[in-house]
């Protein structure tokens, strides 16, 4: 059970974690400093007491260990909750994930995500957690819904697929010889609408 029950003598100590995995990221994208800016102000919000700040910036959130998490993990003792902009920027990996979580609950941290809006002290907390976990290791750069549009479609089987063979962005271009789709030869042979 986290430490955030209520009753304690003293304000729950946030720690908050920040991640970006490249320079351009970093300069571009949801910078350090405004993941770092948000934590502060969700702290400031609940009248929390600030516990650190642990920046990691140009490192994958696939890679298990890496300097500022494992510095976050040996002060656990002195938070009460780590501060996620999103489950994300935590990690990349369903199963390293599912590992600091186990070691949270054990420890008993709270953990917060700004952005997916997890309490962990809840049942339905940890499974969406455990869900955006999932996720998060679909959308690493690489696979799933970040996937090179140049990526061979089914690569396994190219003779029987025709097209599908192709890669994805030659796919979705007409074959040589075929009909556009709003040819007249074509629409004269849909049926009518009555």
């Amino acid at each position: 059970m986290p430490k955030l029950a209520a009753g304690r003598d003293r304000p729950t100590r946030a720690a908050i974690y920040t991640r970006v995995s490249t320079d351009r990221q970093a300069e571009e994208g949801f910078s350090l400093d405004e993941q770092q800016r948000r934590g502060l102000a969700h702290i400031d919000r609940l009248g929390w007491q600030h516990a650190g700040t642990y920046r990691e910036e140009g490192v994958s959130g696939a890679e298990r260990h890496r300097p500022q998490l494992d510095r976050l993990l040996g002060s656990l003792d002195d938070v009460d909750a780590v501060i996620v902009p999103s489950l994300d920027r935590l990690g990349r990996s369903t199963r390293n994930l599912l590992e600091l979580y186990d070691l949270f609950e054990d420890r008993g941290v709270a953990l917060v995500s700004l952005r997916d809006n997890v309490d962990t002290s809840t049942p339905m907390g940890r499974m969406m957690r455990t869900v955006l976990s999932a996720v998060a290791e679909f959308e690493r750069p690489g696979q799933g819904t970040h996937e090179r549009r140049d990526r061979v479609a089914y690569p396994h089987d190219r003779e029987s697929l025709g097209n599908a063979a192709l890669p994805v962005s030659q796919a979705r271009r007409r074959p040589l010889g075929a009909r556009p789709c709003g040819s007249p030869d074509r629409v004269a042979d849909l049926p009518r609408a009555r």
